[in-house]
Protein backbone atom coordinates (compact mmCIF):
# COMPACT_ATOMS: atom_id res chain seq x y z
CA UNK A 1 0.00 0.00 0.00
CA UNK A 2 1.41 3.34 -0.71
CA UNK A 3 2.67 5.54 1.97
CA UNK A 4 -0.16 7.73 3.16
CA UNK A 5 -2.95 5.65 1.74
CA UNK A 6 -5.61 4.75 3.94
CA UNK A 7 -6.29 1.75 4.90
CA UNK A 8 -10.32 0.86 3.87
CA UNK A 9 -12.28 0.57 7.09
CA UNK A 10 -13.90 -3.29 7.07
CA UNK A 11 -17.62 -3.81 7.97
CA UNK A 12 -16.92 -5.11 11.61
CA UNK A 13 -14.61 -1.85 12.40
CA UNK A 14 -17.28 0.55 11.44
CA UNK A 15 -19.73 -1.65 13.31
CA UNK A 16 -17.73 -2.03 16.32
CA UNK A 17 -17.18 2.09 16.39
CA UNK A 18 -21.10 2.52 16.29
CA UNK A 19 -21.28 -0.24 18.94
CA UNK A 20 -18.91 1.49 20.98
CA UNK A 21 -19.93 5.07 20.36
CA UNK A 22 -23.66 4.27 21.08
CA UNK A 23 -22.49 2.41 24.82
CA UNK A 24 -20.44 5.21 25.26
CA UNK A 25 -23.84 7.84 24.92
CA UNK A 26 -26.02 5.60 27.02
CA UNK A 27 -22.98 5.67 30.32
CA UNK A 28 -23.58 9.20 29.80
CA UNK A 29 -27.00 9.79 29.98
CA UNK A 30 -26.69 7.18 32.98
CA UNK A 31 -24.17 9.44 34.60
CA UNK A 32 -25.76 12.30 34.21
CA UNK A 33 -28.72 10.71 35.39
CA UNK A 34 -26.66 9.54 39.01
CA UNK A 35 -25.19 13.20 39.36
CA UNK A 36 -28.65 14.56 39.15
CA UNK A 37 -30.04 12.48 41.36
CA UNK A 38 -27.39 12.87 43.84
CA UNK A 39 -27.42 16.40 43.45
CA UNK A 40 -31.02 16.47 44.60
CA UNK A 41 -30.41 13.83 47.51
CA UNK A 42 -27.78 16.28 49.10
CA UNK A 43 -30.12 19.37 48.70
CA UNK A 44 -32.60 17.86 50.49
CA UNK A 45 -30.59 15.59 53.14
CA UNK A 46 -29.03 19.39 54.16
CA UNK A 47 -33.30 20.65 54.27
CA UNK A 48 -33.50 17.76 57.03
CA UNK A 49 -29.88 17.38 58.28
CA UNK A 50 -27.85 20.00 60.07
CA UNK A 51 -25.01 17.41 61.52
CA UNK A 52 -21.87 15.41 60.42
CA UNK A 53 -22.18 11.96 59.80
CA UNK A 54 -20.41 9.14 58.02
CA UNK A 55 -19.71 5.66 57.06
CA UNK A 56 -16.89 3.76 55.71
CA UNK A 57 -17.04 2.56 52.31
CA UNK A 58 -13.85 1.15 52.48
CA UNK A 59 -10.54 -0.06 54.54
CA UNK A 60 -7.49 -1.57 53.53
CA UNK A 61 -4.67 -3.00 54.80
CA UNK A 62 -1.32 -1.41 53.63
CA UNK A 63 1.56 -2.86 56.28
CA UNK A 64 3.06 -1.70 59.44
CA UNK A 65 -0.62 -1.74 61.33
CA UNK A 66 -1.84 1.07 58.89
CA UNK A 67 -4.53 1.20 56.61
CA UNK A 68 -6.07 2.90 53.70
CA UNK A 69 -9.79 4.29 54.65
CA UNK A 70 -12.69 6.07 52.31
CA UNK A 71 -15.67 7.33 54.12
CA UNK A 72 -18.80 8.69 52.53
CA UNK A 73 -19.58 11.69 55.03
CA UNK A 74 -22.09 14.35 55.19
CA UNK A 75 -20.64 17.32 56.56
CA UNK A 76 -20.01 21.59 56.41
CA UNK A 77 -18.26 22.38 53.55
CA UNK A 78 -17.73 25.89 52.26
CA UNK A 79 -20.88 27.66 53.97
CA UNK A 80 -23.34 24.85 52.62
CA UNK A 81 -24.11 20.74 53.54
CA UNK A 82 -22.33 18.37 51.22
CA UNK A 83 -21.76 15.07 50.40
CA UNK A 84 -18.06 14.25 50.19
CA UNK A 85 -15.41 11.94 50.15
CA UNK A 86 -12.80 12.07 52.68
CA UNK A 87 -9.77 9.28 52.23
CA UNK A 88 -6.24 8.85 54.23
CA UNK A 89 -4.65 6.94 56.80
CA UNK A 90 -5.96 6.26 59.67
CA UNK A 91 -2.80 7.84 61.40
CA UNK A 92 -3.45 10.89 60.10
CA UNK A 93 -4.34 14.17 62.32
CA UNK A 94 -7.41 15.16 62.56
CA UNK A 95 -7.84 17.80 59.39
CA UNK A 96 -5.15 15.88 57.29
CA UNK A 97 -7.85 13.67 55.46
CA UNK A 98 -8.48 14.19 51.76
CA UNK A 99 -11.85 15.39 51.40
CA UNK A 100 -13.87 15.88 48.08
CA UNK A 101 -17.15 16.71 47.13
CA UNK A 102 -18.71 13.34 46.11
CA UNK A 103 -20.22 15.47 42.82
CA UNK A 104 -16.64 15.93 41.78
CA UNK A 105 -15.81 12.37 42.29
CA UNK A 106 -15.08 9.94 39.35
CA UNK A 107 -18.02 8.58 37.83
CA UNK A 108 -17.17 5.36 39.27
CA UNK A 109 -17.04 6.78 43.06
CA UNK A 110 -20.48 8.05 42.30
CA UNK A 111 -21.74 4.77 41.10
CA UNK A 112 -20.51 3.04 44.08
CA UNK A 113 -22.07 5.23 46.92
CA UNK A 114 -25.37 4.64 45.35
CA UNK A 115 -24.73 0.61 44.56
CA UNK A 116 -22.97 0.13 47.45
CA UNK A 117 -25.48 0.79 49.86
CA UNK A 118 -23.40 3.43 50.82
CA UNK A 119 -26.16 6.21 50.98
CA UNK A 120 -28.42 3.90 52.96
CA UNK A 121 -25.88 3.41 55.45
CA UNK A 122 -25.36 7.10 55.69
CA UNK A 123 -29.18 7.80 56.85
CA UNK A 124 -28.62 4.78 59.53
CA UNK A 125 -25.84 6.63 60.62
CA UNK A 126 -27.94 9.72 60.67
CA UNK A 127 -30.67 8.61 62.50
CA UNK A 128 -27.99 6.58 65.34
CA UNK A 129 -26.20 9.82 65.62
CA UNK A 130 -29.81 11.77 66.24
CA UNK A 131 -30.96 8.94 68.81
CA UNK A 132 -27.82 9.46 70.30
CA UNK A 133 -27.62 13.28 70.96
CA UNK A 134 -31.93 13.17 71.52
CA UNK A 135 -31.16 11.01 74.75
CA UNK A 136 -27.73 13.07 75.49
CA UNK A 137 -29.68 16.28 75.44
CA UNK A 138 -32.70 15.01 77.04
CA UNK A 139 -30.45 14.13 80.30
CA UNK A 140 -28.85 17.82 79.75
CA UNK A 141 -32.52 19.50 80.06
CA UNK A 142 -33.93 17.41 82.88
CA UNK A 143 -30.42 17.68 84.86
CA UNK A 144 -30.69 21.82 84.37
CA UNK A 145 -34.70 21.31 85.22
CA UNK A 146 -33.24 19.67 88.62
CA UNK A 147 -30.93 22.18 89.14
CA UNK A 148 -33.37 25.21 88.20
CA UNK A 149 -36.02 23.83 90.78
CA UNK A 150 -33.49 23.60 93.47
CA UNK A 151 -32.08 27.43 92.93
CA UNK A 152 -35.41 28.46 92.71
CA UNK A 153 -36.38 26.81 95.91
CA UNK A 154 -33.54 28.33 98.11
CA UNK A 155 -34.36 31.56 96.61
CA UNK A 156 -37.29 31.50 98.02
CA UNK A 157 -36.12 30.31 101.66
CA UNK A 158 -33.83 33.06 101.66
CA UNK A 159 -34.46 36.48 102.17
CA UNK A 160 -31.82 38.47 99.87
CA UNK A 161 -32.79 42.16 100.97
CA UNK A 162 -34.28 42.68 97.31
CA UNK A 163 -35.36 45.37 98.42
CA UNK A 164 -32.60 48.24 99.15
Amino acid sequence: MPLGAKTPRTRASASIFHELRSVHESVDVEDDAISLGLRKFEENLAKVLRIRVSTVMSSEDVGEGSSYYRVLAFTKQDAGWKLVIEAGYDHDEPGEAHASPLLSASREVRTEVVTGGHLQKLLESAVAELKGQAEKKREARVALDQLNSDLEAEVSAADFGGDE
